[in-house]
């Protein structure tokens, strides 16, 4: 993990977060000089968990 000003414990909760994982991959392009495929991951994360609740909000959420 990089050194950041935030404490130790917000930097752990921001992995369980989507807002967490695009801020942490767009730190990584703009900040570090990643390449695009180093965020791969955190993309990848995000889209399953758009899935996940996409699927829970069609299910739950049904207009008669």
């Amino acid at each position: 993990m990089q050194p950041e000003i935030t404490p130790g414990w917000m930097q752990t909760l921001q992995l369980f977060l989507p807002t967490g994982w695009a801020m942490d991959g767009l730190h990584e392009l703009v900040s570090f000089g990643a390449a695009p495929t180093a965020v791969l991951p955190h993309v990848c994360g995000m889209l399953f968990c758009t899935l996940v609740l996409f699927v829970l909000a069609s299910r739950l959420f049904r207009f008669e």
